[in-house]
């Protein structure tokens, strides 16, 4: 029922969703990110289809995340769920980040979702966001898949703005006439690509025990 990943970022980890989990509390999840999604392209100057550059994007990645939540909120019943797997990605603070939903067919494994939380699409440079998020969650997938040691090929529909996320990951084909595609035999590169900078450990504590072994060993050193 609830599963986690032998690895997490530092403040990010996963968790898979199956029928036990209070689905309810996730449906409460969707409403508010449909509301938040409404909220910021209400604040977005892109109304019309001559809007280009950085408004072009965030528009674009919102209405993503928007037209997705239908999909979500069907998956996420007693009935549908266990028809999918389902991986959400949490803060420290327990708070939902990202949510990926794949399906098993017969000749390929389909990731009909892979998105982050609207709050993390910036509109300035002053609005806080969670990133990784997308990495993490295709680690997770590609972890379990590994595991199982799967033979089937990953496939996805991308977004025209997420194009560029899943080649960089290592994804094949043309989307403008086809899904994208990851064959078995490159899971382990996929894992590798998807893995986060982690950022340097702090430096070591300095404590009174260490500077007295220190004192003592360049006491014997030199005398």
């Amino acid at each position: 029922m609830t599963a986690y990943t032998p690895f997490q970022w530092p403040t990010l980890y996963t968790r898979e969703i199956g029928p036990h989990d209070d689905l309810q509390s996730y449906q409460q999840i969707f409403h508010q990110w449909d509301k938040i999604c409404d909220e910021k392209l209400a604040q977005v100057p892109c109304n019309s289809i001559f809007c280009r550059g950085k408004a072009r994007t965030i528009f674009d990645t919102l209405w993503a995340i928007q037209h997705f939540m239908p999909h979500a909120r069907k998956t996420f019943t007693p009935a549908e769920i266990q028809q999918h797997k389902c991986y959400a990605v949490f803060d420290g603070k327990g708070k939902m980040q990202g949510l990926g939903i794949l399906k098993e067919k017969a000749d390929a494994i389909f990731i009909d979702t892979l998105t982050t939380s609207p709050e993390n699409i910036a509109l300035s440079s002053s609005d806080k966001k969670v990133s990784g998020v997308g990495r993490l969650l295709m680690k997770r997938i590609v972890h379990d898949l590994i595991q199982k040691k799967t033979k089937k090929p990953i496939h996805l529909v991308p977004t025209k703005i997420s194009i560029s996320f899943y080649k960089k990951l290592g994804f094949q084909g043309d989307p403008m006439k086809e899904c994208l595609f990851v064959t078995a035999d490159t899971f382990q590169e996929l894992y590798d690509r998807s893995s986060n900078k982690l950022p340097p450990s702090p430096p070591a504590k300095v404590t009174l025990s260490k500077l007295i072994l220190l004192w003592y060993n360049l006491w014997n050193t030199f005398w």
